[in-house]
């Protein structure tokens, strides 16, 4: 992070503490969401926050950055350089990806982010609640559908409400 000593805006620091939803990503883990998180004040604003603190995964590694990165290595990495406190939810894709579309991505040494069983018990232990949802858009190229990640975040905050 350059400066290193970079301060959060007024803003920024009233929108999170006002916010109903924290939403991380999607976007490149290193260099969209974590550099955000480095920010002292917002990352500590985010942790003391009550709202809803959802991490969208990425669908696809990304190469010489997430090389084979499961989801709870993703979220790890948050959390290491973070606090457990700054997710409460993961988004996971779990659409195929059409072969076509894997064999153009494979030739980038780009792959689907990795969920298990074990990312499953991983992120259940750490109370960091798990929604598998068919969130990808796979016409030309792989990347999340905006309008169903948007269902899939109504729904979370829907179910938050409830409580």
């Amino acid at each position: 992070l350059m400066p290193e000593n970079c301060k959060a805006t007024e803003e920024s620091i009233e929108a999170i503490k006002e916010a109903d939803a924290i939403i991380l990503g999607p976007g490149s883990l290193y260099s969209s969401v974590m550099p955000n998180l480095l920010i002292k004040e917002i990352k500590e604003e985010i942790i003391k926050a009550k709202a809803v603190k959802i991490y969208i995964c990425n669908i696809m590694t990304e190469a010489g950055e997430t090389d084979d990165y499961s989801v709870t290595d993703h979220v790890r990495a948050i959390i290491k350089h973070t606090s457990p406190d700054i997710i409460t939810h993961c988004i996971a894709n779990s659409t195929s990806i059409p072969s076509n579309l894997h064999n153009k991505y494979e030739l980038e040494n780009k792959f689907p982010v990795k969920l298990d069983e074990n990312d499953e018990k991983w992120l259940k232990r750490e109370r960091i609640n798990l929604v598998k949802a068919h969130i990808a858009s796979t016409q030309e190229f792989i990347r999340h559908d905006p309008l169903k990640l948007t269902e899939v975040i109504m729904s979370i905050l829907y179910q938050n409400k409830k409580k």
